[in-house]
């Protein structure tokens, strides 16, 4: 892990020193130290044994569900992959195909970005796919923190069920033990025994036990990488990887960003220029500035899912596990209630006992700004998908049985929610 302490913004004068003492893109590493490690295992009967030998004082080793796999190919014709991309507290005014619908519906992508102008265009990476994209307005989140949001998405279940913890770190033995006993279906674990390889790629570590939310989600592999100063892009690194080396093979990915979630960490031409486009608000730079920064990672992904002709075979999902409890005044578009909430506390610190569900001092609300989540869909070309906005409401628990449907034409009895495949393709179904 590279030595750099953790740095919150806390003004203007104080994030402008301490990019000047930590010049460049050091502060932002894109390569951590950390690798992946593959142990090819023997053909014949026998025990197999892995040493490990470190130099330094405090080497670092964690492997998590090992598996043993096979690799292999399939016709990419044959199968539907999907990238679930999930940017943590995204909101749905963050994104210019949400702010300005009636420019991207009468107009070309092109004439509409025109027409918001250089200021206003925030999400020019997704701009441009404004006549493919399916656009859910009315997608909401099964909590208002991350742990009881990827939990219920991953699992369809109401997190109540589940006896995790919710606002607090630590996932206890106790809590694991709990969780295991329940023995929910995951989405993650019914793709992988129907052929899929699953891998969940984060850096919102909460556990930290085998994944981000401190329990097993039944995905293959797990890459649960955090630190504040270096998690975007080593982990966007990892996805950029995950697509060269699974382009041929039926997968299911799961990536989580910590962006434009606090501690909030961009490079500072990111933040200058959003200074100066905020009127030097400095709240409201932050945000855009992470906003933009999040925009350019996610059209390196994109472009690699062109590049390797993944668009063919490939459902793509831009989403968020739950939205901001205030809203910046960086768009032009911002109302007085927004302005409200903007004046309000930010999250504070929890106080609560070990077995705490849904008990807070303080903290992110249930209202629609934090519980509404943007919902973009990139289906893969030809897939019969209608591009458009959707405004019936989902629940996140919909979410999984969606997919599963979506990819295998299957459904889970364990499953609460229920697919709405149909609102996607525009035929009769059970949504």
């Amino acid at each position: 892990k590279p030595a750099i302490q953790p740095f919150r913004y806390s003004s203007v004068l104080s994030s402008i020193w301490f990019y000047l003492r930590h010049p460049g893109r050091s502060v932002l590493p894109e390569y951590t130290g950390w690798e992946r490690l593959r142990v090819p295992v023997p053909a014949g009967a026998g025990r197999l044994v892995l040493e490990f030998e470190a130099p330094g004082e405090r080497p670092y080793l964690f492997i998590g569900s090992p598996r043993v796999v096979s690799r292999g190919t399939s016709p990419r014709s044959g199968h539907l992959n999907i990238a679930y991309i999930i940017f943590d507290c995204f909101a749905k005014n963050h994104i210019d195909l949400y702010e300005y619908p009636g420019l991207f519906a009468a107009h070309s992508p092109e004439e509409a970005v025109k027409r918001i102008g250089t200021r206003n265009t925030i999400t020019p990476s997704l701009d441009r796919y404004a006549k493919e994209v399916l656009l859910f307005d009315g997608v909401f989140s099964a909590g208002q923190v991350t742990r009881p949001s990827i939990v219920s998405l991953w699992t369809s279940r109401p997190y109540t069920e589940s006896r995790l913890p919710v606002f607090r770190n630590i996932v206890t033995k106790e809590n694991q033990e709990e969780f295991h006993a329940l023995k929910f279906a995951a989405l993650g674990d019914e793709l992988s025994r129907r052929g899929y390889f699953t891998k969940q790629i984060s850096c919102n570590a909460q556990g930290h036990g085998v994944s981000s939310v401190g329990v097993d989600l039944g995905f293959d592999e797990n890459y649960d990488y955090t630190m504040e100063a270096s998690e975007h892009p080593e982990n966007i690194r990892r996805i950029l990887e995950f697509f060269e080396e699974q382009q041929n093979r039926k997968f299911f990915l799961y990536a989580h960003i910590n962006t434009p979630h606090s501690p909030s960490w961009i490079p500072l031409g990111y933040y200058l220029r959003a200074l100066w486009d905020t009127n030097f608000i400095h709240s409201s730079a932050r945000t855009l500035g992470n906003i933009r920064y999040l925009n350019d990672h996610l059209d390196s992904m994109l472009k690699a899912v062109e590049k390797l002709r993944l668009r063919e075979n490939t459902l793509v999902i831009i989403t968020a596990d739950h939205s901001f409890a205030r809203s910046h005044m960086f768009r032009t578009t911002v109302t007085e209630e927004e302005k409200m909430w903007a004046r309000q506390d930010s999250q504070s610190v929890a106080y609560f006992h070990s077995r705490a569900v849904y008990t807070r001092k303080g903290g992110p609300n249930l209202f629609r700004h934090t519980m509404n989540i943007p919902f973009v869909v990139l289906p893969p070309r030809n897939a019969g998908m209608q591009p458009g906005k959707i405004a019936s409401a989902i629940g996140a628990l919909d979410i999984a049985p969606t997919l599963l449907d979506l990819a295998t034409g299957e459904r889970n009895g364990r499953f609460n929610g229920k697919s709405f495949r149909s609102l996607m393709t525009g035929t009769k179904g059970s949504a």
